[in-house]
């Protein structure tokens, strides 16, 4: 069997930031070949075309650009829950641990359709918010980097 062809999207910037495991050498001991990505770098990368599947690990605000790419792939997207809240991912009902959640999303098995949505061809998959709550939830991140 052909290993599967992996591109992670790592936010090195999200939760605690070092959590102690090299996700993509943890990928590649499930027998995978990861292509290596920094969330930052999203928006400027060609994915290959060959991609099976496309992992993320990062908080909530990493999802969505991770889902687009999956999106335009047409191939599942993993969640390796590596933030603060990580509340898509307990909605979900994933694993908790880092290498827990390395493992399902390596294994590729198990799979539920989600909804990636749109607001001004901007994706979305857990919550979107209007008005007065993206400034308080940027507010609260400036308070609490200090």
């Amino acid at each position: 069997m052909t290993p599967p062809r992996i591109l992670l999207i790592r936010n090195a910037r999200s939760g605690s930031a070092d959590h102690g495991v090299d996700l993509a050498a943890e990928l590649r001991e499930h027998g995978a070949h990861v292509d290596a990505l920094d969330i930052a770098d999203v928006d400027d990368h060609t994915p290959d075309a060959a991609t099976d599947r496309v992992i993320v690990a990062g908080g909530d605000g990493s999802i969505a650009p991770a889902a687009r790419i999956a999106a335009d792939l047409d191939v599942p997207l993993g969640v390796v829950p590596a933030g603060t809240a990580n509340d898509f991912a307990r909605a979900l009902q994933l694993p908790d641990t880092i290498s827990d959640a390395l493992a399902l999303a390596a294994d590729g098995t198990a799979r539920r359709p989600i909804e990636l949505g749109l607001l001004d061809g901007r994706p979305f998959v857990n919550v979107v918010a209007l008005g007065v709550a993206p400034h308080a939830a940027a507010a609260a991140v400036s308070l609490k980097s200090r």
